[in-house]
This record gives C-alpha cells, sequence and structure tokens, in this order.
C-alpha cells in the first residue's frame, strides 16, 4: 500500500464532517469535498434527467469509484483531508448488506491519520443523508471496523465547537 500524507476526516451522517473540511479549506489546507454529497448535487441540478434512487448498488459503486479517482488529482506528499475516503464505501456496504470485497482489493493508498467524528447531539437529516439515527450509529461501528481492517487507529475527534475540532485536529497532525 502507498502510504500518502493525507487525512480522513470519517464519521456517521451528520457528525460536522463537511463543516470540518470546511473549516479546514478557509485556513488554508487542500480539501476534497464529500464525493456522495458532490454527485448528489450534480444530478440534481441537471433538471433533464429523472430522479435517481441514491439508495441503489449501483450508486454506491459509482460513489466508490468516484472516490479512488478523485485521490488522483492529489500530490500523495502534500497535506490534504478528505471529507471520507474509499474505505467509508465498505462500511455502507456492510450497513446495507452489499457485497464490498472488491471494494477491498482496489484500495491501494494509506492515509497519514484518520479521524472519526464524534456523534453530535441533535441529528437532522438532510436531502443527501439517506439513513436515519439508527443506521447512523450503527455506521459509526461499521466505519471504526473497516478502517481497522487496514490497520489504522483512528483519531476520536470530541463534540466541540468547529473552530476547537480543527484546533484538535490540527494538533494531531
Amino acid at each position: 500500500m502507498t502510504v500518502t500524507n493525507w487525512c480522513i476526516i470519517t464519521g456517521a451522517p451528520r457528525s460536522g464532517k463537511t463543516k470540518i473540511i470546511e473549516r479546514l479549506a478557509y485556513c488554508g489546507y487542500r480539501t476534497c469535498p464529500e464525493i456522495a454529497r458532490l454527485l448528489i448535487d450534480d444530478y440534481n441540478s441537471n433538471d433533464s434527467i429523472e430522479k435517481c434512487d441514491f439508495s441503489t448498488p449501483l450508486f454506491e459503486d459509482i460513489i466508490f469509484r468516484t472516490k479512488v479517482t478523485a485521490e488522483t488529482n492529489f500530490c500523495k506528499d502534500e497535506t490534504v483531508f478528505f471529507d471520507r475516503s474509499p474505505i467509508d464505501s465498505i462500511a455502507f456496504a456492510r450497513l446495507y448488506n452489499r457485497p464490498y470485497k472488491e471494494y477491498v482489493d482496489k484500495i491501494t493508498l494509506g492515509y497519514k491519520k484518520v479521524f472519526l467524528m464524534a456523534h453530535l447531539d441533535s441529528y437532522i437529516s438532510d436531502y443527501a443523508t439517506m439513513e436515519n439515527e439508527q443506521q447512523s450509529e450503527k455506521l459509526t461501528g461499521l466505519l471504526i471496523d473497516a478502517y481497522q481492517f487496514f490497520g489504522y487507529q483512528l483519531i476520536k475527534v470530541p463534540k466541540m465547537s468547529i473552530r476547537d475540532r480543527v484546533k484538535f485536529i490540527e494538533e494531531m497532525i
């Protein structure tokens, strides 16, 4: 596995990952937003296409392939923060009882640090969140399992203000 200088921000839906990525970008770091959200936004912005079911195995495959492709856009020696990695697709596949062996075999890059965002007190779904609160809680354990399978020690980021969470992450890198 090729080791990079990249850091992953992961966690259950609605745990603050996107806000942390936005703040890190504001602080001058290179970042990559959540691929699933970008794909949903792209799809929803095209009025000529009929609505898509984002909960299908095909959509998860597209997300996985796009994550892998997105990683080719960044220098492996540069510090970059990603909102999720291809490893997250394994956890999502397991959540929905879908096959994931193909994903395991295609993960070839390693990450410097993996930060797991703590659940926030309030769970408010949005247009890009498919999981309910119970699934979100289960997903946290599946994310931990998936990253540990690849040998990562996740750094748990506690509930704090966005500014304090970013400061915590900066101190860890």
